[in-house]
């Protein structure tokens, strides 16, 4: 899945197919199964968190397609502030931009604390200069331009689903239906809060979706935007909901809702929960890699 690019590494106009935008948007998506979302089976038990993403998976659809109409009309505009401008003026405009900027420094912040989690538990190496060299890998990649950006982003979002694909095949054979459910007054169930824990799994089921919508952004550089854009998205929505689903499945019903509940490594939890064993050992160095 190369991309094209200029001698100024930025990237050529129509350089890029729906198959690679799809790819884009799943690369970004999917790393929110590493961790992040565990924390819903806390507060909502494993059938909150189904119920809680199946509802995101149905936002996120609805909002990608939003999304891909809007990159179609506008494909220089450049994001939800250029939209927000257009729409309803400089004000929002602003708004819409400071509000992206809050999110995606939010966003830095907690990826760079759950890979530091997995290279302390895998390593024994943690603290601000994982999270300090974390950031300065980012920074320097996208310093070198956009296409080694994208092409970056999705040679990562491969090896992360492969990964993430193996973990679930690793766990089948160890998956247990009581391990979906949480204890509470009554006796174990899949919903030890209701509905008020459904909705507070909401924050969480973001995680296996969170940042999709960002692949509506290459638009400029996408072949037949009008066609590509909302099938793009679709696939990207498929791939992140499908490959979250096997995680929720087989992670939590192999380990327990309670244990992964307040792992800041929840992959790492479940495959070290597995009697140990060389399959095991090289399941523990892989799940840790790639946060």
């Amino acid at each position: 899945m190369s991309v094209a690019a200029d001698t100024d590494g930025t990237l050529r106009k129509g350089s890029l197919k729906w198959i690679n935008v799809a790819a884009l948007g799943a690369a970004i998506a999917i790393s929110g199964n590493f961790s992040g979302w565990n924390y819903g089976l806390g507060v909502g038990g494993w059938g909150g968190m189904l119920v809680a993403a199946v509802g995101m998976a149905l936002l996120f659809f609805i909002l990608t397609q939003c999304l891909a109409e809007l990159a179609a009309a506008f494909p220089q505009g450049g994001g939800f502030d250029y939209y927000a401008e257009h729409a309803l003026g400089p004000g929002a405009g602003y708004i819409a931009g400071m509000s992206v900027a809050v999110a995606l420094a939010v966003g830095a912040g907690l990826a760079t604390s759950f890979a530091e989690a997995y290279t302390s538990a895998m390593l024994g190496i943690g603290g601000w200069p994982v999270k300090i060299g974390l950031f300065a890998l980012v920074m320097a990649l996208q310093l070198r331009g956009a296409a080694e950006a994208v092409g970056a982003t999705m040679a990562v979002g491969l090896v992360a689903l492969t990964i993430l694909i193996v973990f679930c095949i690793f766990l089948a054979p160890h998956f247990q239906i009581a391990n979906l459910l949480s204890s509470s007054a009554a006796g174990p169930t899949a919903f030890p809060q209701g509905v008020s824990g459904i909705a507070r799994c909401i924050p969480f089921a973001l995680f296996l979706f969170l940042g999709v919508e960002q692949a509506a952004h290459a638009a400029s550089e996408v072949q037949d935007v009008e066609r590509s854009m909302p099938k793009a998205l679709s696939v990207a929505i498929c791939i992140a909901f499908g490959i979250g689903f096997c995680v929720l499945l087989f992670a939590t019903g192999s380990t327990g809702a309670e244990r992964l509940a307040t792992a800041n490594d929840p992959l790492y939890v479940a495959v070290s929960a597995v009697p140990g064993g060389a399959g095991t050992h090289v399941m523990e160095r892989l799940v840790a890699s790639v946060p």
